[in-house]
């Protein structure tokens, strides 16, 4: 019989990352609020633990609540600068270190929409919506080698590294050195949407600096890219990926809701007892 592994994510990274090994320690980029289409939040839930960073105040802190045990960073992860411009996106997703071009091209091709398709309506792309910040800011920037070094301070070994920066990822790995820390596994999204928005070189630069650094690249799903750090990693990588192909494991996802849509269903504005209430909503779902 077929054993089942739930998963958070739309594209199942997470349930991939389940059978790597049990309670190891992640490092997600990007978390979010750390639980809708999110690559961590079922390892959480498996015993894993690890440091989630977002740079939207608002998203951590709904991160910090739903995972009590992680270390929630909000701070803006790239590289060591003391004045880095980012866009605050009240979805979370689509939030960046600031990109004139990228950002003028995501309200044309992403984050409009008639009708349907665009439940929330007409919103000022500068003002706060349903509580969450929305606006373009400076603020402080860390690497992820500063970040690493000030908080897994008992160098743990990372199993997963899960990086999803919405068009930022040259920014994070040009001051990352990924030698010395040297994740097992490395998730990194890449927009299909970056493909048709402008010439952004995101892919080509990930993929050439993932070859240079001698990573190997594993499998994909959907737009999650996948490489480990050695033949041994990638066997097991392929051993997993044989479990579910085989069907000795298969997926129940878990279809879970956006924390802004799920305010905005039930007419409810951003604060402590409606990220409670979000939570709880979540947990009721699995």
């Amino acid at each position: 019989m077929a054993k089942k592994v739930i998963s958070f994510d739309r594209c199942n990274a997470d349930s991939f990352f389940s059978l790597i090994t049990d309670k190891g320690y992640y490092v997600d980029i990007g978390v979010r609020e750390g639980v809708h289409d999110n690559k961590t939040f079922l390892l959480y839930n498996n015993g894993w633990s690890g440091i989630c960073v977002d740079a939207h105040p608002d998203y951590a802190n709904i991160c910090k609540i739903a995972r009590p045990t992680d270390t929630v960073l909000s701070m803006i992860c790239g590289k060591d600068d003391k004045n880095c411009k980012f866009r605050y996106n009240w979805r979370g997703s689509f939030g960046s270190i600031y990109n004139e071009e990228l950002d003028s091209k995501r309200k044309l091709y992403v984050i409009g929409g008639d009708g349907e398709n665009c439940w929330y309506g007409e919103i000022d792309e500068n003002k706060n919506y349903l509580g969450f910040k929305n606006s373009i800011e400076h603020s402080e920037s860390q690497s992820l080698n500063t970040i690493l070094d000030k908080y897994n301070t008992s160098n743990t070994k990372i199993d997963v590294l899960s990086i999803d920066v919405d068009g930022a990822e040259q920014e994070i790995l040009k001051h990352f050195d990924i030698k010395k820390y040297n994740p097992s596994f490395v998730c990194i999204e890449i927009e299909r949407a970056l493909e048709y928005m402008g010439d952004f070189k995101e892919k080509e630069f990930i993929f050439n600096y993932m070859k240079e650094h001698d990573y190997i690249p594993l499998c994909t799903f959907n737009e999650d890219y996948i490489w480990c750090n050695s033949q041994e990693n990638h066997k097991l990588g392929i051993d997993i990926l044989k479990k579910f192909e085989s069907k000795e494991f298969v997926v129940q996802n878990i279809n879970t809701i956006h924390p802004c849509n799920y305010l905005h269903k039930n007419k409810l504005q951003l604060n402590e007892e409606t990220i409670r209430k979000y939570i709880d909503y979540i947990n009721s779902l699995y």
